[in-house]
């Protein structure tokens, strides 16, 4: 069974809910009798339902043969390993653990089913819960209000289960509860040794073994209160022999007495006996967990019609038979593991309960689980799933070495099961350990981020998901390298290494182009005879023209994969059907098809209204409508039955079905549109190309198909790097269209930076301070900067130094300006003259900073403040500087105001009117200057003005692209709105190649053979080579005379199939032998298969519906019993004999001996049973027909019995 998900929101589970966990790596379900009853999933963190798999979600799954489409509710998800998490959901009966009671229970003399009915009429169960029972006695049950429900069912003393019956269980079928005397059955299924064991474990527990009870019981009697003891001994168990290990226990049987009744040492007795009886508790607690192969599961048991005595369901009575072990016993099912994805038990226990639900629900649960304890659960999992084989070790190839980073690749083998682990080091010859480890997943590449001019060493490894690793690779080293001067530029960069020699944005000669992303139309590979054989067009078809080809490591003839056909198709094929008003069984599969189909696409389109916030409710209504009268009404799920059907009703579901599609894919795409819309309108787009282009005049830019080029299609890219010399990126453009220039020359129409400037006034506001710091510099000249540098850390004045000054001003853009250097100290006075003794010499103490704003840049302000003030518009910012002097003296510096963010504001900053196609004007003078340009609001550079020794751009859209070797992660090409990625032809970085029209593969230039994939077939002029022919269907069909499409009425086809419920494989023809004049045979007259091998023989058909002209055997009939009793005696002579080229010696007849009689008349009876007709009219070899023989001999058989009783007759008579 598939998995569903369901919402919390959801009330009925009927329909597929939110979708199909389709994309499940694993599901199981865990029960335990009386005790946990869990399911655990393993999900793609990328799973098309992730995102629904959180808390308090439903998981519907089938829990065992016998309990099918039960609910559990998600309870704990692990955080992402490896790309799964692991959620892990409880039963739904489990939600009455967390409802209490709200109020005590007390209840006499009343019945299982009754009491826990009142039971949860007095909580805050939900409603659909139900408690059922087939325990008739009576009992008083009470319950505490602080009880939850399933306590009170199960989960304390005192519960239903506690108080009613003898060890009943508990059934839990989602929200029907049944208590019950017995749950399983008692035909003792057979688990025996080489019979269907597959794994044993036997577990014997006598930690809770006790072998003498010593029973008391506490009564009142004159009120006082009094306990009666037997004797210290106690009561032994039956199996108790002297000499045992004592394990005793004090056991209080006070309430089974009577409130009236005095205890007595005789009942004590008793009961303490009862107990050893009733709980088996002198014996070890055996626990037999099997893993087996249900007989119900093999093609013997069904054919036999034994498959039903062999299901297995909890608390069943199984018998073990273990010759291997010495063990014959007999035990009851008390835990399956169930495989939900597979619909097979993967192990079971048989013995005693390990936990109780009351062990359960008291234990206290963590929201998390570790890290370690997910990968436990992930590896078993798949330990269950997933072969314990390894790929070959892997062969590491180093891509390239660059500035900083090293890209290696290495050989994969793409299984779910495998991960691969790299390891380096700058140590040759390393031993790897899990400090070298940088990278460990599935994929086959990897780029190393490191250090110019390093040696870095690496080794690669392959894992399985046991843990199980290959040996490591071969050693492989790289160099990054550091380009130190133009000479070396020139010489290795451009010549030898990158092999650059020119740049074209029409034509790109490479030898190698890499990225990410290559948006390319007329796309050809020459190869070196300069024939093409590779050639995409702009339409998105693909001609391909090679000598070998492969999909994923697979001739294009064994590349055969299913199609989901289209929507005409889909509505033809539906007509078809139900042309007569009847579904037989083949239509119904086909039907089955379509509705999984749609199935896939429901989900696909509901997340997609998810994710744009679109209500779905009217598609969700008209899916579901479908849904149920396809299963519920037309029954396509049965197909051992035809059915009549409505064939107007059935339409109107399927076009309101369509109808409701069509109007949420109008909506999904009005959404998209809008958010495109909001980006920019059609008109903008239309004032911004006459903008750029002075209405259309501006020679070299124009536009087509909505699109805008620029002198010839250039260059259209993302991610857009131009890295110089020395590693530094000077230009930048990054997935958004931002634009970062960080160049030490640059200039606009020829002027540099500061001459545009001043040339150019703009307005544009956004632009702010970001900071300002003040810098010093110690000189030793009042007038220029002598002797020192610049520093942040406020200088200590110096005899004979003078300090100056200067305030660097950081703006929001990340640009800076500087004010011009000014002097705040002198230096110590000219020797005067020598007087008397002086004051106390003055030093400076400290420098402290004033600011200021001001509407003038001539005027300083009044107000000063210690920190720097908030820039506003149309302020300056003033400083001037307090000195301290040792004598508590201070003197001011001349106010001075910084103007030298005028200039950077002046251009971003005064004129424009706040829009993107304003700045761009300013950059190119209105589109004239050529190098950059504006197309979808977003700014390009032509590629024909970059000049750099290294190109990397996550995305480059080219209309032209030739080089011998063209790679990079992801080829989209032959763009078109509404296909996958917006390309109709696309090459992913896995391998993955997808066309939505055509794909060859000529083997000449004459293309008279070939191989071709189309939507949803594969043709080959001469044949298909492959391994093997798999399908995802229940039918694989073989047809000849080219019809091809799968018919289950045509005598020119046959197929492989599977039944409805999966029970059968067949290989048969696709026609119905009651009305086919034909039909298809295996062998022919000239063509004899050597050996037939079959265990079960070869079944004839022998029923009536299939035959005509039956006349039975009698004296009168042409031919009767002495005829073939004469042929048998007298004409069918056996001989030995080897066929021709082979030595191994037979015997049987010769079919020409037996075609005439020896008066040279036909034998009638030999002509019979060979197949003389056919061969003389083919001229093919002679034939004996074994079915015609057995019958003759069957006759010959029954006249001779004739005969003996005819002699038993005589001699009984004599």
């Amino acid at each position: 069974m598939i998995p569903r998900i369901y919402d919390n929101s959801f009330t009925t589970y009927e329909s597929n809910g939110l979708g199909l966990l389709v994309d499940a790596i694993s599901c199981q379900v865990e029960e335990e009798s009386n005790g946990d009853f869990e399911l655990t999933l393993v999900y793609p963190s990328d799973g098309s339902f992730f995102y629904a798999l959180k808390q308090d979600n439903l998981v519907k799954a089938d829990a065992s043969d016998n309990l099918k489409g039960q609910l559990f509710r998600i309870d704990t998800i692990s955080k992402p390993l490896n790309g799964q998490v692991t959620v892990y959901a409880k039963h739904i009966s489990f939600d009455l653990a967390k409802n209490s009671l709200n109020e005590d229970v007390a209840e006499e003399n009343i019945k299982c089913e009754n009491a826990g009915k009142h039971m949860l009429q007095k909580s805050d169960a939900d409603s659909r819960f139900s408690i059922e029972s087939n325990i008739e006695m009576l009992g008083n049950y009470s319950m505490d209000r602080k009880t939850d429900c399933l306590s009170a069912i199960a989960g304390t003393r005192g519960s239903l289960i506690d108080t009613f019956g003898n060890g009943p269980k508990l059934l839990r079928d989602n929200f029907t509860i049944s208590v019950l005397t017995r749950r399983g059955k008692d035909d003792n299924t057979l688990i025996a040794y080489k019979k269907n064991i597959t794994g044993f474990t036997l577990e014997e527990d006598y930690s809770e073994i006790i072998n003498i009870i010593k029973p008391y019981a506490t009564y009142t009697e004159d009120e006082v209160e009094k306990t009666l003891y037997i004797d210290e001994t106690g009561v032994k168990s039956p199996r108790y022999v002297e000499g045992d290990i004592v394990k005793s226990q004090w056991m209080d049987f006070s309430d089974k007495f009577d409130e009236d009744e005095a205890p007595t040492k005789e009942k004590l007795k008793n009961l303490a006996e009862k107990y050893f009886n009733d709980n088996s508790c002198d014996l070890p607690k055996m626990t037999y967990k099997i893993e087996f192969q249900p007989l119900s599961q093999t093609e013997e048991y069904k054919e036999d019609g034994l498959a039903e005595l062999e299901y297995i369901g909890m608390d069943d009575s199984v018998y073990i038979a273990n010759s291997k072990y010495g063990i014959r016993d007999q035990a009851r099912v008390i835990k399956t593991t169930y495989n939900v994805l597979a619909d097979k038990y993967i192990s079971i226990e048989l013995g005693d309960p390990k936990t109780t639900l009351g062990s359960i629900i008291n234990k206290n649960n963590t929201d998390t689980v570790t890290k370690d304890e997910v990968k436990d659960i992930v590896d078993k999992t798949n330990k269950k799933d997933y072969p314990n084989t390894l790929p070959a070790v892997p062969v590491v190839t180093i891509d390239r070495a660059g500035f900083k980073t090293v890209s290696l690749s290495w050989t994969f083998d793409n299984k779910p099961y495998y991960s691969y682990q790299v390891y380096a080091s700058q140590e040759q010859g390393f031993s790897p350990n899990a400090f070298d480890l940088i990278y460990e997943g599935k994929g086959s590449a990897f780029l190393h981020e490191v250090e110019c001019s390093q040696t870095w060493y690496y080794r690669v490894r392959a894992i399985n998901t046991y843990g199980n690793a290959t040996d490591f690779s071969e050693e492989v080293s790289a160099t990054t390298t550091k380009i130190s001067d133009a000479a070396e530029y020139f010489q290795e960069a451009a010549i030898e290494s990158a092999l650059i020699g020119s740049l074209n944005a029409d034509v790109i000669n490479a030898g190698k182009l890499k990225g990410t992303f290559i948006d390319a139309r007329q796309l050809t590979v020459t190869d070196g005879n300069g024939n093409i054989t590779f050639l995409i067009d702009s339409e998105g078809n693909v001609s391909i023209r090679a000598t070998e080809f492969s999909l994923e490591g697979k001739t294009i003839s064994s590349y055969i994969d299913d199609v989901t056909t289209d929507i005409s198709e889909q509505k033809e094929r539906i007509n078809k059907i139900l042309e007569d008003g009847t579904l037989i069984p083949s239509e119904k599969r086909q039907l089955q098809i379509i509705l999984d189909d749609i199935a896939k696409e429901y989900a696909e389109i509901t997340a997609n209204a998810l994710k744009y916030n679109i209500a779905y409710n009217d598609f969700q209504t008209a899916y579901n409508a479908l849904y149920n009268y396809l299963t519920v009404d037309c029954k396509i799920n049965d197909i051992e039955i035809t059915t009549n059907v409505h064939q107007d009703t059935l339409k109107n579901y399927f076009e309101n079905y369509y109808t409701k599609r069509g109007n949420i894919n109008n909506l999904i795409n009005d959404k998209i549109n809008s958010n495109i819309d909001d980006k920019l309108s059609s008109s903008d787009s239309e004032a911004v190309f006459n903008a750029l282009t002075k209405n259309g005049t501006i020679q070299g830019l124009y536009m087509q198909d909505g699109k805008l080029y620029f002198n010839g299609q250039y260059i259209n890219a993302k991610n857009l790097k131009v890295i110089d010399s020395k590693g530094n990126t000077t230009f930048y453009i990054d997935s958004n269209g931002n634009v970062t220039i960080n160049a030490t020359d640059f200039s606009l129409e020829g002027k540099a930076i500061d001459d545009y400037v001043n040339s150019h006034v703009v307005e544009v506001t956004g632009i702010t301070m970001k900071r300002v710091s003040i810098s010093y510099y110690i000189s030793t000249s009042p007038t220029q900067l002598l002797g020192g540098s610049w520093s942040t850390t406020k200088p200590t004045w110096v005899s004979g130094k003078y300090i100056w000054q200067k305030t660097v001003t950081t703006y929001s853009n990340n640009t800076t300006s500087e004010s011009e250097p000014v002097c705040i100290t002198g230096p110590k006075g000219e020797q005067g003259t020598p007087g008397g003794k002086g004051d106390q010499g003055v030093s400076i103490t400290r420098v402290s900073n004033r600011y200021g704003k001001s509407t003038s840049k001539i005027d300083p302000p009044t107000t000063w403040y210690t920190n720097y003030p908030e820039w506003e518009r149309g302020y300056y910012i003033w400083t001037k500087s307090i000195i301290y002097y040792s004598d508590g003296t201070t003197t001011e510096t001349t106010p001075y105001v910084d103007t030298s963010w005028e200039g950077m504001a002046n251009l971003v900053d005064n004129k424009v009117d706040n829009t993107q196609q304003a700045i761009f004007n300013a950059l190119t003078n209105n589109g004239q200057v050529q190098g950059i340009y504006l197309q979808n609001g977003k700014v390009y550079l032509n590629g024909e003005y970059i000049k750099t020794n290294s190109l990397n751009a996550s995305n480059i859209t080219f209309d032209d692209l030739t080089g011998k070797t063209i790679k990079g992660a992801r080829f989209f090409t032959a763009p078109k709105e509404g296909a996958t990625d917006g390309y109709l032809f696309r090459i992913y970085s896995d391998g993955s190649v997808y066309s939505s029209k055509t794909i060859q593969v000529y083997g000449e230039s004459n293309d008279g053979s070939y191989a071709q994939l189309t939507p949803g077939k594969v043709t080959a002029t001469e044949y298909l080579q492959s391994p093997g022919l798999i399908t995802s269907n229940n039918s694989l069909y073989f047809g000849i005379q080219g019809y091809t499409p799968p018919n289950d009425n045509s005598t020119r086809m046959v197929k492989l199939t599977r039944d409805a419920n999966n029970e059968y494989t067949y290989f048969m023809p696709c026609y119905n032998p009651t009305s086919s004049s034909g039909g298809i045979r295996l062998g022919s007259t000239s063509g004899f298969w050597n050996v037939v091998y079959a265990t079960n023989g070869v079944k004839t058909s022998s029923d009536r519906s299939l035959k005509e002209n039956i006349n039975y055997l009698n004296k009168e009939s042409s031919i009767n019993y002495d005829d073939l009793y004469n042929f048998i005696k007298n004409d069918y002579a056996l001989a030995t004999y080897n066929y021709i080229g082979e030595s191994e010696k037979r015997i049987s007849a010769i079919a020409q001996d037996m075609l005439v009689n020896s008066d040279g008349t036909d034998n009638k009876i030999g002509q019979l049973i060979t197949n003389s007709e056919e061969a003389y009219k083919t001229q093919a070899t002679l034939a004996i027909e074994e079915t015609q023989l057995v019958n003759v001999l069957i006759g010959a058989l029954k006249k001779t019995m004739e005969k003996v009783e005819e002699l038993e007759d005589k001699l009984n008579s004599k």
